[in-house]
């Protein structure tokens, strides 16, 4: 079984990496760990995933491009494919984007490749009586992959920037308000200064 799971490789975005580890830390402590393999894109995911599951790490895409495009997707759809030939499944984790305060981590199950192409089969044997449709090629299934991932990609890219402002908003809030409680503090110090400065005036002005 190989797991796939889809994180940053920087952090400052809320919960979107964490809820991914977690996912993927549950579900390998439901299984059998000796039958599973990770190919982790992002380095916060790999951190998360190394410590727990070293024997379980196989690769590591880090540093992938950002915006994320068609072509990066592909050659990463190539690790996956060729470390799924010998995988009975193909799950992928990653973040739906929802709204702008809403994401739901999803899991996608692909299938590997002798899987698909034996649905090809059942799908040319349909095609028989529909000729102008071709379901035999080879090639469909780096398709079925990097389209699915592009999917994935897309949707864990806009729930990172997404959660990004959430985060960067909330700590510009956290600031403003750390800042309006110093300047307070600040406030009330100096005026205790000049209290007192009054004060030691008039009495020597009395004293005279």
């Amino acid at each position: 079984m190989l797991i796939v799971p889809l994180s940053s490789d920087k952090g400052m975005c809320g919960s979107i990496n964490s809820g991914v580890v977690r996912e993927v830390r549950d579900f390998i402590n439901q299984n059998n760990r000796n039958k599973i393999k990770i190919l982790s894109v992002g380095d916060k995911g790999a951190s998360g995933l190394a410590r727990p599951f070293p024997d379980c790490m196989k690769l590591n895409i880090s540093e992938v491009q950002s915006p994320i495009n068609y072509p990066t997707v592909m050659a990463i759809g190539e690790h996956i494919v060729k470390m799924g030939e010998q995988s009975d499944k193909i799950i992928v984790y990653y973040n739906e984007f929802k709204s702008a305060i809403s994401t739901i981590i999803r899991q996608m199950e692909l299938m590997p490749r002798k899987q698909f192409l034996e649905t090809l089969k059942f799908a040319k044997l349909y095609n028989q009586t529909r000729p102008d449709k071709n379901t035999s090629n080879p090639a469909l299934y780096e398709l079925y992959i990097t389209s699915n991932l592009w999917l994935a990609f897309l949707n864990n890219a806009a729930s990172e920037q997404s959660a990004r402002m959430n985060a960067m908003e909330n700590a510009s809030k956290n600031a403003k308000e750390i800042l309006e409680g110093l300047t307070l503090k600040y406030n009330q110090a100096r005026q205790a200064r000049i209290t007192m400065e009054l004060v030691e005036i008039i009495s020597g002005a009395s004293a005279l």
